[in-house]
C-alpha cells in the first residue's frame, strides 16, 4: 500500500512552515501530494470551555449557539 496523500493540518496559533516542510520532505520521497486543512476553532466551544467567561458575562453554552 503506497501513500499518495499526505494531509497537514494547520492552525492559527502554530506556525505551519516545520510542518509543511515535513510534509514537502515526506512528499517528495514517496511521490505523494500534500493536502492542507486550516482548523479553525468554534468560539462557541471555546468560551463555553472556560467556566470563568460565562460566569463574568452570565452567559449559557445555548446562548453562544
Amino acid at each position: 500500500m503506497t501513500i499518495r496523500t499526505i494531509l497537514a493540518t494547520m492552525h492559527a496559533d502554530i506556525d505551519p512552515a516545520p510542518q509543511l516542510g515535513a510534509a514537502l520532505q515526506l512528499a517528495h520521497r514517496l511521490s505523494a501530494t500534500i493536502e492542507a486543512l486550516y482548523v479553525r476553532p468554534n468560539a462557541a466551544v471555546e468560551l463555553a470551555s472556560i467556566p470563568d467567561v460565562m460566569a463574568l458575562y452570565s452567559v449559557s453554552y445555548d446562548a453562544l449557539e
